[in-house]
């Protein structure tokens, strides 16, 4: 089960994590192979990680994790929306962030 931001709970649905990273990575070089290994690895960390119920926020996270791996153009996106960013500073720090970890 995941467990929503307001307690309420769904089933764990790996089609939404597909959906939210194909927005993501809309226009980007992503090959769809790609697309479905990150899908299949968040749901595998999930599946190992939590017994039962696992929190939204700890798929976002994981979400996360594995798109700054092959696409930063796609994290910051994913980021931008996942983490709410309220304006250009906050966006502006992501980037920052994440050229750091590049060089």
């Amino acid at each position: 089960m995941v467990v929503k931001k307001n307690g309420s709970k769904e089933y764990f649905n790996k089609k939404k994590i597909k959906e939210s990273l194909s927005v993501a990575c809309n226009k980007r070089p992503m090959d769809k192979k790609v697309l479905d290994d990150l899908v299949d690895n968040i749901e595998r960390t999930v599946h190992k990680r939590f017994k039962y119920e696992v929190p939204t926020s700890a798929i976002g996270n994981l979400v996360l994790s594995e798109l700054k791996k092959v696409d930063q153009i796609a994290y910051i996106r994913f980021a931008s929306v996942y983490r709410e960013f309220k304006d250009l500073v906050d966006f502006v720090q992501e980037i920052k962030s994440v050229t750091k970890q590049v060089r």
